[in-house]
């Protein structure tokens, strides 16, 4: 969680948040976007790396011929 107060409009924002795990073999990954008229969210390169630096998460940086493929993309109101 962040405060919105600190963007800069136009500009894109790193975020990093560190997350340790010593008994789970898997993650659910949840991206929660709210939207109101002073800013648009974009989601770019997005990684889980292991204790070597592996990156975990498959098409994390959404470039391949699919964007959203091995995402899944929700909408609610």
């Amino acid at each position: 969680s962040f405060d919105s107060s600190t963007l800069v409009v136009g500009s894109w924002t790193f975020r990093s948040y560190p997350y340790y795990s010593a008994t789970s073999s898997s993650l659910t990954l949840k991206f929660r976007f709210e939207l109101n008229d002073k800013h648009d969210w974009f989601l770019d390169d997005v990684s889980v790396k292991d204790f070597n630096g592996t990156d975990l998460l498959i098409n994390g940086d959404f470039e391949t011929t699919i964007p959203l493929a091995n995402w899944f993309l929700s909408f609610s109101s």
